[in-house]
C-alpha cells in the first residue's frame, strides 16, 4: 500500500544521511516526526519518495493563492499591484537585501511562477530562478518574461551575489545536496537569504505538528542553521523571526512562526 502511495520509510536523515535519529513526536496514527541527532533536522517517517517529487508539484500540489497560477486576465492587474493581491510584494525584502550591500546576479531557489524574480529585476538585480514545477515555470517565463531554469545543472556556469529561497526547503524530500550547491554557486562575500517555517519540539512541544506532513516533510530549528551553515562556508549574519525584524535588528529569541536567515559566504584567505 505504501509503495502505491509513493511513500517509503525514512530511516536516515534527508540532510546528513546519519541514521542517528530519534522519534520526538507523532502525527495521526502512522506519521512519526524524527529528529536527527547529528545535524538537528526534523523529518517525517514515512516520507513520499523523491522520485515522484516533480510529479507531486506539477500535478498534485495546488497550494494557496500565492503558488496557484493566476489566470491570464489577472496577471496584468497583479503586475500593476506589485503582486500585493497575492501577498507577495517583495519591495521591503529586496530593499533589505540592497541595504546589506547586495547587488548583481541573484538566484532564487524555488521560483514558482516568477513573482519574486519579476520584482527583483525592477530593483536592479539580474535574477535567475530554479523551479521544478514545469507549469509554473512556463507561466513565469511566458507572462512575466523571467529566466527560470529546471535545476542547478542549468546554471552550471553561473555564480551569484545573492541566493534567496523562501518556503521551499521544507517541501523537499532530500536536501543532502542543496546547501552544497548554495556554497558552490554563491560568490565569496555574497549573501544567502533563507525563510522556512519554524519547527522545534523543545520550544513548541506538539503544537506545531500542523506544519509537518506530506507537503512539509522537513522541519527546521535555529540550531540546525547555527551548527550547519559554517560547515558550508557561510557566516551567519543574523537569524530573525521575520524580515521586518531584520530591518529593526531584532534577533530571533524563542518562539516564532518562521525563521529568516541571512548568511554571508566567507571569503577564503589567499
Amino acid at each position: 500500500m505504501q509503495a502505491m502511495l509513493g511513500i517509503n520509510r525514512r530511516t536516515i536523515c534527508p540532510h546528513c544521511k546519519s541514521d542517528h535519529n530519534v522519534v520526538c513526536s507523532k502525527k495521526w496514527k502512522f506519521i512519526k516526526i524524527k529528529r536527527c541527532n547529528s545535524c538537528h533536522l526534523f523529518f517525517t517517517d514515512p516520507i513520499y519518495k523523491s522520485c515522484i517529487s516533480k510529479n507531486f508539484y506539477n500535478v498534485l500540489y495546488q497550494g494557496g493563492p500565492v503558488t496557484a497560477i493566476p489566470s491570464r486576465k489577472d496577471i496584468d492587474y497583479l503586475k500593476q499591484d506589485r503582486f500585493g493581491a497575492v501577498h507577495r510584494n517583495y519591495d521591503h525584502i529586496l530593499g533589505l537585501i540592497r541595504s546589506t550591500g547586495g547587488s548583481g546576479n541573484l538566484l532564487e531557489f524555488g521560483s514558482s511562477w516568477g513573482y519574486f524574480l519579476s520584482q527583483a529585476e525592477k530593483h536592479g538585480f539580474r535574477p535567475t530562478g530554479i523551479e521544478i514545477a514545469q507549469k509554473r515555470a512556463a507561466f513565469g517565463k511566458k507572462h512575466l518574461g523571467v529566466d527560470i531554469r529546471a535545476d542547478f545543472s542549468e546554471v552550471q556556469d553561473n555564480y551569484f551575489d545573492i541566493i534567496f529561497t523562501a518556503h521551499v526547503l521544507e517541501h523537499l524530500t532530500d536536501i543532502s545536496d542543496i546547501f552544497k550547491q548554495f556554497k558552490v554557486k554563491c560568490k565569496p562575500g555574497g549573501s544567502l537569504f533563507i525563510e522556512v517555517p519554524m519547527y522545534d519540539i523543545d520550544i513548541f512541544g506538539h503544537t506545531r505538528n500542523n506544519v509537518m506532513g506530506a507537503v512539509h516533510p522537513l522541519g527546521f530549528c535555529v540550531r540546525f542553521f547555527e551548527d550547519n551553515m559554517p560547515k558550508y562556508g557561510f557566516e551567519i549574519m543574523g537569524i530573525y523571526g521575520s524580515w521586518e525584524d531584520m530591518s529593526k535588528e531584532l534577533r530571533l529569541s524563542g518562539r516564532a512562526e518562521v525563521i529568516c536567515l541571512h548568511a554571508r559566504k566567507v571569503i577564503s584567505p589567499l
